[in-house]
């Protein structure tokens, strides 16, 4: 969840959060509120829930390099 990233990085533990672009206003907002504005976020269109394996091997696939990114900021 967002408040256990935000919790790990306070630990100076990297993390990523994944969220549907439906939800990053409130992924953004709720960081900021936490006290981590700057909590490196993944968005993936949504939705992706119901979609075949495949469909989100799909998504997943092309987000690979935005997550080793955001760890390694």
């Amino acid at each position: 969840s967002l408040h256990d990233s935000v919790e790990l990085e306070k630990r100076d533990k990297p993390t990523v959060t994944i969220c549907t672009d439906r939800f990053e206003f409130l992924a953004r907002t709720t960081a900021k509120s936490l006290g981590m504005p700057r909590l490196s976020l993944v968005i993936i269109q949504h939705p992706i829930g119901g979609l075949k394996p495949d469909e989100v091997r799909e998504k997943a696939d092309g987000i690979v390099e935005d997550i080793i990114t955001g760890l390694l900021k």
